[in-house]
């Protein structure tokens, strides 16, 4: 980090990214586990493992919720002070938060050929379809933000 910027600037700014961190990562859990849930048994899986997908899923959603509701907190507090927010916002972040989103953008259409040609050999729901490229855009978005807010 740059060393002109203050001690809670610093702080914030790596709390931020311990959020946003943790935060994909719930969301991860939560929707990988709601999309394997519902394709596994079209799979031919066995049923019992549907129940410990389900708790796993639930435990992801509490801790995205968590993140997410200590994200809005933080962003509340960051937004009352207007020399933390042009800290927390500069050029920088802002950089990062626009190659995140490109990012996420070819990685929802990448994650489409796979789907596509797999629907050539399997019985695909369209929902599934939808649920897999949502899910691969936003976990997208946030690894390549986290990946871009650290080169800079």
């Amino acid at each position: 980090m740059n060393d002109t910027i203050p001690g809670p600037v610093e702080q914030l700014d790596r709390a931020r990214r311990r959020m946003l961190l943790g935060g994909t990562i719930g969301f991860a859990v939560w929707w990988g586990g709601r999309i394997a849930v519902e394709l596994l048994p079209r799979a031919g899986h066995d049923a019992r493992i549907t129940l410990p997908l389900i708790v796993l899923s639930l435990a992801g959603w509490v801790y995205w919720v968590i993140h997410l509701v200590r994200m809005t907190l933080v962003s509340r507090a960051i937004a009352s002070d207007p020399r933390l927010r042009s800290a927390l916002n500069d050029e920088r972040v802002r950089e990062a938060r626009l190659k995140a989103f490109a990012a996420a953008f070819w990685i929802m259409l990448l994650a489409q050929a796979p789907l596509l040609l797999a629907a050539l050999f399997l019985e695909l729901p369209a929902r599934a379809g939808g649920e897999i490229t949502i899910f691969a855009g936003v976990v997208g978005a946030g690894l390549a933000f986290l990946h871009y807010d650290r080169e800079s």
